[in-house]
């Protein structure tokens, strides 16, 4: 009896050996190794390119992790409610900071950049850091800033003898004299997963809302935004038919493949429409400027890629480290050259600017855009507003419902989404 015990106590102790021995393996192989999760983007496929040097310098493995746009809400919030620890760093979209922020998915990585001497946090503009910050904790840093800005084709202009709109009604007028002279006259998306992006900026560009952010109260049926809406529907014959039912990529690609004068669309595309190979029909043509605005207001939606650390991460400081190492002052020039977008990051070096300038050239549209830039509202119910606005503004250039019909219904949906979160009373 003795000995059979002694034997099962040397197994008992040789199961725990072996299991002590490959927990300490896999910390250490999760030591040298981080996941960080992206979506398909000119900005995750320069963080893809500044792996190999990240690891040459430290020996951590980069591992990507890259899931569709329109699942990253989804998969982060799966990931966060089950405190996995799969993904360290995490590249999310402006309207996900409330969301992540609420759930406690993320860490504060602003405290990180403001003490790094490398990333150089002094040289991010207050409006880039306010975009990644919710109920005082900066939550993300740029990866890139995209605003909206105008798009017109430099030679169907000079054509038809137009001049850069500054406002909406003279961007009207010039969409009326492409159409009539066979051209398509705006390429703004109405697609029932797209339309309330820019039509919700030309709300602004009005001095409009889509709800009172003291009372909640929905204010579509207001002069300011009524008539931003009224505009958006009166382009809408101008308009390429994909467009009508797409999104910003549809768009582009109207851009780069039809005679569309100019459109509403983010600063993030020239890395696809000012290149020869993926736009060479356009590539040389193509002039940006600030939106137009009416009524005296420069707001604008700001957007653009944020990016952060995993709360639930056994690796939030190597997390820093790659971010530190791509997005900091060393590799600025490197970052720029695989193809991101620019951060938004204030630079000082002759050799930076020359950079910036070659690959993106707009840079001066985008500062002065920024400056009037707002976060889409920062709100827990922003993801269902942003769907039944979508639905409803594609609803009504699509012709399902009539105009007035459609501005009772988006406040009236708008209104029984505050209702159900406590918000409003019914």
């Amino acid at each position: 009896m003795l000995n059979s015990n002694s034997s099962k106590r040397k197994v008992l102790v040789t199961i725990i050996s072996v299991a002590l021995v490959s927990s300490m393996a896999v910390s250490a192989r999760a030591a040298q190794e981080i996941n960080v999760f992206v979506t398909a983007s000119p900005s995750s496929d320069a963080l893809k390119a500044m792996g190999p040097g990240f690891t040459a310098k430290t020996g951590i493995k980069v591992n990507y992790v890259t899931v569709p746009t329109g699942d990253i809400i989804t998969k982060l919030l799966l990931a966060c409610q089950t405190k996995s620890s799969t993904n360290d760093v995490v590249q999310f979209d402006s309207q996900h900071v409330t969301a992540l922020a609420s759930a406690g998915c993320l860490d504060e990585v602003g405290l990180r950049a403001v003490a790094s001497a490398e990333y150089q946090d002094a040289r991010i503009p207050a409006q880039l850091k306010a975009y990644g910050t919710y109920q005082g904790k900066r939550l993300g840093i740029p990866l890139s800033t995209e605003p909206y800005i105008l798009w017109y084709r430099k030679d169907i202009y000079a054509k038809l003898g137009l001049k850069v709109p500054k406002t909406w009604t003279q961007y009207a007028s010039n969409a009326k004299k492409c159409h009539d002279a066979g051209y398509y006259g705006s390429a703004i998306p109405y697609g029932a997963a797209a339309a309330a992006y820019r039509i919700g900026a030309m709300i602004h560009n009005y001095g409009g809302a889509f709800f009172d952010k003291n009372t909640y109260e929905p204010t579509f049926n207001s002069a300011k935004s009524t008539a931003a809406i009224k505009m958006a529907m009166d382009l809408v014959y101008t308009t390429p038919a994909s467009v009508i039912s797409g999104g910003g990529l549809v768009a582009v690609q109207a851009m780069q493949e039809l005679d569309v004068c100019q459109m509403l669309n983010a600063t993030g595309w020239y890395s696809t429409l000012g290149d020869a190979k993926q736009s060479p029909k356009v590539y040389d043509k193509l002039a940006l400027a600030d939106a137009p605005h009416m009524n005296g207001s420069k707001e604008t939606f700001l957007f653009g890629w944020l990016i952060g650390i995993n709360q639930y991460s056994e690796q939030k400081t190597n997390a820093w480290k790659f971010l530190e190492y791509s997005l900091g002052k060393t590799n600025v020039e490197a970052f720029l050259k695989a193809g991101a977008p620019p951060t938004g990051r204030v630079l000082f070096s002759t050799s930076q600017k020359a950079v910036l300038a070659k690959v993106a050239p707009y840079t001066a549209v985008m500062d002065s855009a920024n400056k009037n830039a707002i976060p889409l509202y920062r709100v827990p119910e922003i993801t269902e507003i942003m769907d039944v606005v979508n639905r409803g503004l594609n609803a009504m250039a699509t012709k399902q419902i009539s105009f007035d019909a459609g501005i009772a219904k988006l406040n009236a949906d708008v209104k029984a989404i505050f209702v159900k979160s406590g918000k409003l009373k019914g």
